[in-house]
Parts: structure tokens; sequence; C-alpha cells
């Protein structure tokens, strides 16, 4: 982790990004019966149309850049750039003005999640409205964070049928339960910027959480892999 990570682990700790206590996640859409997890990681900003978040444009921006950053050392090849409705679709955005600025030609494509009538919210489409893809465009999908790989799969699904190919998906935190493993079982790269072990180590040693929470947090992350 260098010191720029350092430092966005901090704000993301001091502005109320990470809570500690039981949580359930979306995993538990389709496993109600899974332990709650220790830790919860909102990653969204106060106007997401789904779930409130407490991220400031000035920190999403923070987070953007990085992940920006990671592309140039990357060497990645794209054409386009696709949040994942709607907690990528922030930093997506950002990534999008800082290829700009740098020169890039970047399309930045606007993907659609819908409620279905059993209240479950899935990705359904491209919108109309703005960028499309281009047969053989490749893609850097963008989202939040990463526990088991279901939303990134739906996603992935809607932009290769619509053409593209993915290029590299990039998120801000991997709770390292099986997402990133299932992805890479089925040929597609992912870079986070966090590790949730890595996170939880700097907040231990910097005395921001107890010994006993961090045990608590790295044996369900463990255990629920």
């Amino acid at each position: 982790m260098d010191k720029a990570q350092e430092r966005l682990a901090e704000r993301l700790f001091d502005e109320g990004a990470i809570k500690f206590g039981s949580f359930k996640l979306k995993l538990h859409d389709k496993n109600p019966d899974a332990p709650l997890s220790p830790i919860f990681i909102n990653l969204r900003t106060e106007n997401n149309p789904g779930k409130k978040g407490f991220l400031s444009p000035d920190l999403v921006g923070n987070i953007g850049r990085i992940l920006y950053s990671q592309t140039i050392g990357l060497r990645a090849d794209y054409q386009c750039i696709a949040g994942i409705p709607w907690a990528g679709e922030p930093f997506a955005e950002v990534l999008y003005h800082a290829n700009r600025i740098f020169g890039g030609k970047a399309k930045l494509i606007k993907m659609i999640k819908e409620e279905g009538g059993d209240g479950s919210r899935q990705i359904a489409g491209i919108a109309k409205e703005g960028d499309q893809i281009a047969s053989g465009d490749r893609v850097l999908l963008i989202d939040d964070l990463i526990t088991k790989a279901d939303s990134k799969f739906e996603s992935i699904k809607i932009l290769e049928n619509a053409g593209a190919k993915i290029e590299r998906i990039l998120v801000v935190v991997d709770r390292e339960q099986g997402g990133t493993d299932e992805l890479k079982k089925a040929g597609y790269d992912i870079i986070s910027i966090f590790k949730i072990s890595e996170l939880m180590r700097l907040y231990l040693e910097r005395n921001r959480i107890a010994k006993d929470k961090y045990i608590e947090v790295m044996d369900y992350i463990y255990e629920n892999a």
C-alpha cells in the first residue's frame, strides 16, 4: 500500500465508510442463512439512488484518480469505461474525465439497473442515451467493491452481448470472499485498490480498531470466502 492509498484508507475510516457491527450483504439475497458480516463498507455517494452513502465529491474524485493511476501502470488498452450502477458510476465518471484530460478518447458507457417484481434489482441493459459500444471495443468495468461476483457477471453479459470485450475490472475494495476467484476462473482480470485484509491490518497498526475486532473480521472473511 503506497502513501496515497494509506491516506485514502484513513479517510474512508474517518468519514464513516467503514462500519462495524452485524450486517446483511447482497449475498444474503441468495443465501439468507449466511452469517452476518461484522464489517460493512459503504462506498456510495449521498445522492445514490439505491442506498445513501457517505462519500463526498472530493473523496469520490480521490478514489477515481487512484483507479486511473492503476490503469496507467497496467498499460490497459481500452476504448470504453463503464461503471456498474449505481455504486460504480461515480468512480467511472472521474476515470473517464481523467482519461480525457490526458488525451484519451475513451467513451463512457451507461448501464441501466431495474427493479424486478420481487423487489430485487438487476442490470437490464445499456442506456440508449450517450456513448455506445462498437463491436470489439475493450471496456474497463468499474465498481465499488467485490464480495461475490453476481453483479459483475450481470454487467459483463450485458456488455459482451453488445459486442464488447472486458479489458479489466477495477474495484475499490476486494472483500476477499470468493468473487475475485470466480472472475479469474472465468478468464477476467480484476484489480483492487485495497484488499479487506490490507485495510484491517492498517487500521490495527494505527490503533483505529482493537485486536479483537481485527480477529473477528478476519475470522469471518476466511470462514466465508
